[in-house]
This record gives structure tokens, sequence and C-alpha cells, in this order.
């Protein structure tokens, strides 16, 4: 059997004002007609879910540093981060999000005054390169990423990872569902 499509709906909990909820599902609806049309299947995982799993996940003994903007309310610290590519669409490595937010090397130096070991919070872990590489910015800092947490995880990223990947909704079964 098939490994479907796992997909965090983050969009699920916008308000009316800013998103039409049945434009919404339309767009849903598409995106998944479209993975059938190529053979594929698709899981949602709701935002509530999401923040249900990452919630119960994190360890108040250790700082929390969210990569992401939507499933943690109050984190020590959000890190803005994003691959960049050029105008040629080349990939040009790590960079701050957007300009609200200060300068990536900034942004770490900030983190490393968190204490010598922090937690992760990621609402999906790819490829796990983004972690590696946050990783070896912090040892230079002589910081260690003692834990991450996310809603999913693709195995791609929780094998490249050298950290302990911590998956709420359930690690082993979120593995047996997504494709790698």
């Amino acid at each position: 059997m098939e490994k479907p499509y796992v997909i965090s709906a983050e969009l699920d909990s916008a308000t009316a004002e800013y998103i039409n909820k049945k434009n919404l599902e339309n767009a849903r609806e598409s995106l998944d007609a479209d993975l059938r049309a190529m053979g594929k299947t698709t899981q949602w995982v709701s935002s509530t879910d999401m923040r249900r799993a990452i919630a119960k996940s994190i360890d108040t003994r250790l700082p929390v540093v969210s990569l992401e903007e939507s499933y943690v309310d109050a984190p020590d610290t959000r890190l803005g981060i994003s691959r960049g590519v050029d105008s040629s669409l080349r990939d040009i490595g790590y960079i701050s999000r957007s300009s609200s937010y200060a300068p990536l090397a900034s942004q770490i130096d900030q983190v490393a005054r968190l204490g010598n070991e922090i937690q992760v919070v990621d609402d999906v872990v790819f490829s796990g390169e983004m972690l590696e590489w946050l990783s070896m910015e912090l040892r230079k800092r002589q910081v260690t990423i003692g834990r991450v947490v996310c809603g999913i995880a693709i195995q791609e990223g929780i094998n490249k990872a050298t950290v302990n990947i911590d998956n709420g909704l359930g690690l082993k079964k979120l593995n047996s569902l997504i494709t790698t």
C-alpha cells in the first residue's frame, strides 16, 4: 500500500475575515483531486491536532525555540529562518524569514543566550537539513539541541537529524503513513 501525503491544515484556524472557508475547502478538494490523478492519496492533519500534539510534547525543563509561527503560543524565542534563493532561484542557504526578523546570525546568538541546551519546535520536519545546519551553528556557540518537537516528521528528516525528534502525534504511526 502506498503511503499518503500528510498535509498540515494550518489555514483551518484562520478567521473568516481573512479567508473564505468555502474557497479553502475548494482548494483542498482540488489538491486532493490533483494528487489522486497522480495516483496519490492525502491525509490532512488539523491545526487543532497539531497544536495539541506539539503542546503535549514540549519539555518544560528546556527553553523552547520555535521555527514556526502558528502552533506554539509562548516560546522563549522564535527563530525566523527560511531557505533562501537568489534571482536565478539558486540555493543561497538559510536566511531570515522576513525583514521583521533580525539577521539570522543575531537570532542564533539570541538563542544561544537561552542556555547550553534547548529544544526546537517545528510543524513539519522534512529533510532534516535545516535541523542539521542549525545544530552545527549552535554548537559553534556551545549550545546543543537536546530535543525536537514536531507535528509531522518525514522519515528522511528523522534519519538525517542528529538530535532526538519527538512527535506528539505518534511518530511510529506517522512514519507508516508518510511518503519519504
